[in-house]
């Protein structure tokens, strides 16, 4: 949207431009111009009321997360098409995810953040409810249990990764750069497997692999299935 950065590629705009298709959007453009502002992809949605959803989406192809001035930049563009009455809504794609601040001013801005492994995950997977049923609630539902106490402290809002170990002595290898939900094989017996099966069905996805652990990172739609599940 308006001068791409030299990070910022048409087979990234393609990509999410794909995959809007394979969600249903019943219109999809790639790089037009709407009321003076170019915007990387443009996709509508027929509503059952019979309206029309309008999305105006820019593509961020960058090697790193999308922080806050991008956001601001952005928004200024897609708040002005709304007000104009020319969209229903703005989003942001990224490769490599949202800094904490960016996510924090796109929610006050209403700007719609997601990362393209999700938008993908999201188009190329069976029914979400169907395949949450049975990979996750019927398959692991103690770890279901654990990650959803975990997701419903109020302390723990802003987590959304997660480490799998085999065992809790393993804890002293784990760096403390940031705050991650942790796991354990010993209390969830076939836990890297349940991880393994999280991951092929999109709701997960492996953001670090290390020496002693990997880090995971679950995606919005498995999130808010976790904390709407009852047992």
């Amino acid at each position: 949207m308006g001068k791409k950065s030299i990070n910022t590629g048409k087979p990234f705009e393609r990509r999410v431009a794909s995959a809007y298709r394979a969600l249903g959007a019943s219109k999809v453009e790639h790089d037009i111009e709407i009321g003076g502002s170019q915007i990387d992809v443009y996709v509508e949605f027929d509503m059952p009321d019979g309206s029309v959803h309008r999305i105006a989406i820019d593509a961020k192809d960058r090697n790193k997360p999308v922080g806050i001035p991008i956001v601001r930049e952005v928004n200024k563009v897609m708040d002005g098409l709304r007000r104009a009455w020319l969209i229903d809504e703005g989003k942001i794609v990224s490769p490599y995810g949202f800094t904490p601040k960016a996510r924090n001013g796109a929610r006050e801005f209403h700007l719609g953040l997601i990362e393209i492994e999700d938008l993908e995950a999201k188009s190329g997977r069976p029914d979400f409810d169907v395949l949450f049923q049975k990979k996750v609630v019927e398959m692991m539902p103690d770890l279901l249990a654990e990650m959803r106490d975990d997701l419903l402290n109020p302390d723990n809002k802003l987590i959304r990764e997660f480490i799998p170990l085999e065992f809790k002595a393993m804890m002293n290898l784990v760096s403390a750069t940031k705050r991650r939900f942790v796991y354990f094989g010993d209390v969830h017996p076939e836990l890297q497997n349940m991880v393994d099966i999280l991951e092929d069905s999109g709701f997960v996805r492996l953001v670090h692999s290390g020496q002693y652990f990997w880090i995971y990172r679950m995606n919005d739609d498995f999130v808010q299935a976790i904390i709407n599940w009852s047992s």
